[in-house]
């Protein structure tokens, strides 16, 4: 993806969607390469970005991060009309290498980006054992006057059996100025996989977990 100063951008896509005039693709993490035909490129990470968006004319623009000098992990976007999209996005620090998809304790964020400006930037729920990444949780969905977001936990380690809490998935579902709502749906075996799928006429959802 090619930048009007000639630069180009590459994205490990979480997420995308589009809206009547455009298209809004997100991810972690996104870089930037300089320099054109036989010359050496010199990439550099873009902490500040977390992805572009594609005009109807073909052009590509910066995402910015919501919030500033901090990493931006997970972020799932759906159309929020004209020119605009609801994103859920995560900060927070990764567990061990032995289990790389689980946060230790994260925070789960809601914001409205709209022509080239974010909105409404609020937080959502904290996290502690959660799998927030790609697989481990779902899509953004929209709904008639929210969105709905589902992720799996896992019950922390422990050698007392009888103090562990079971693992499951929570869904979340808020937004458009509405407060945050939880269910959470317990189960013995730690889901490793969540999604969700909104009915034809976005009144209800089914959810998908393995």
């Amino acid at each position: 993806m090619s930048l009007r100063d000639g630069a180009s951008v590459t994205v490990n896509a979480t997420s995308m969607a589009a809206n009547e005039r455009s298209l809004l693709l997100v991810g972690d993490p996104a870089n930037v390469w300089y320099g054109s035909g036989a010359a050496p490129k010199a990439r550099e990470e873009l902490h500040g970005v977390i992805g572009v968006v594609r005009a109807v004319n073909g052009t590509y623009t910066l995402v910015p991060s919501p919030i500033p000098d901090v990493r931006v992990r997970a972020p799932r976007v759906t159309n929020a009309g004209r020119d605009a999209w609801h994103v859920i996005f995560v900060t927070g620090a990764l567990s061990t290498p032995s289990n790389a998809l689980m946060f230790d304790t994260a925070t789960i964020w809601y914001g409205r980006f709209e022509k080239s400006t974010w909105t409404r930037i609020e937080r959502v729920a904290t996290v502690r054992s959660g799998s927030l990444l790609l697989g481990s949780s779902s899509s953004l969905i929209n709904l008639r006057g929210e969105v709905a977001f589902a992720y799996a936990f896992e019950r922390p380690f422990s050698t007392d059996q009888s103090t562990q809490v079971p693992s499951g998935v929570v869904l979340l579902r808020g937004g458009h100025g509405a407060p945050w709502r939880t269910d959470t749906l317990q189960t013995w075996e730690a889901p490793r996989t969540v999604e969700l799928v909104a009915s034809e006429d976005s009144a209800s959802l089914l959810a998908v977990i393995a």
